[in-house]
């Protein structure tokens, strides 16, 4: 009976180490997310942004791919055993936050409760320039209120544990970014490659190494017309979708949003970098 006992009490001493240990990893990850972010003391407010302006660039972003054409959140991504993503509700979480706050959170990866942000690809929006991102703002506040109940983010331990030692999520890989509007044509579809193409294609553009996404010297095998079939359609060279059908889902929903003379930009650029 003594034996029992005692195999009983370590069971349980030992269970409460286990549970001991998950809450310091839970509530020690989450600590850990809010040292990461860094923010400047002094932060620049944009003010004065036209919201029909804001929905073309919240388009070519991919606000509305993740959060919804409403902005009213969606379980947006997820692998198995490692994580479901939840991109919340715009409309709802914008009462919480100022317009500095958004500064912060689209600049500097920062959210309103001081953590980093996971999956949003805020270093490629730290190069708005100061007055798309107002007009990112005025879009955000002046998009109706949506109602809509959706599930947690969930990590596993595994990734906790990434978290905890301050390897997940990945840093800015665009710290040094440059917001200063500059002329000519091929400058501006240089600004445009840097709002949209790093998320797949690499912050240089030439691709991460072992990933499926190109080095963007392709676009120079495209004549004008078809890289406008590849950006509004997801059609390649081939006549036919992309390979893994990313560049097509992403042309049709975000892509397709691009102006003709965007897009003139866009291929200007790509066809004067270098390989």
């Amino acid at each position: 009976m003594r034996i029992r006992a005692l195999a009983a009490w370590a069971l349980l001493g030992l269970g409460a180490l286990t549970l001991l240990g998950m809450a310091l990893l839970h509530f020690g990850s989450r600590w850990k997310l809010k040292q990461m972010a860094v923010v400047p003391e002094v932060i620049s407010v944009p003010s004065g942004g036209d919201p029909a302006e804001g929905a073309h660039l919240a388009s070519i972003l991919g606000c509305k791919g993740c959060h919804g054409k409403d902005l009213g959140g969606d379980a947006c991504y997820e692998e198995a055993g490692k994580f479901r993503i939840t991109c919340p509700n715009i409309t709802v979480a914008r009462e919480r936050y100022t317009d500095r706050d958004l500064v912060i959170l689209l600049r500097h990866g920062r959210k309103q409760d001081g953590a980093l942000v996971d999956f949003m690809p805020w270093d490629m929006y730290a190069h708005l320039t100061e007055r798309d991102l107002a007009h990112v703002i005025a879009f955000v506040r002046a998009t109706p209120t949506v109602h809509r109940t959706l599930p947690d983010s969930e990590y596993s331990w595994a990734i906790r544990w990434q978290m905890l030692r301050g390897e997940y999520p990945l840093q800015n890989d665009l710290a040094d970014y440059d917001t200063k509007p500059r002329e000519g044509v091929a400058e501006r579809g240089r600004y445009l490659a840097s709002l949209s193409c790093p998320e797949c294609h690499a912050p240089d553009l030439r691709g991460y190494e072992g990933d499926t996404a190109p080095n963007l010297v392709i676009a120079k095998a495209y004549s004008f017309e078809a890289f406008t079939r590849l950006m509004r359609k997801g059609i390649t060279l081939t006549g036919h979708e992309s390979a893994t059908g990313l560049m097509t889902m992403v042309a049709r929903s975000r892509f397709s949003a691009y102006t003709d003379d965007e897009l003139v930009a866009l291929k200007t650029y790509l066809d004067q970098r270098e390989p």
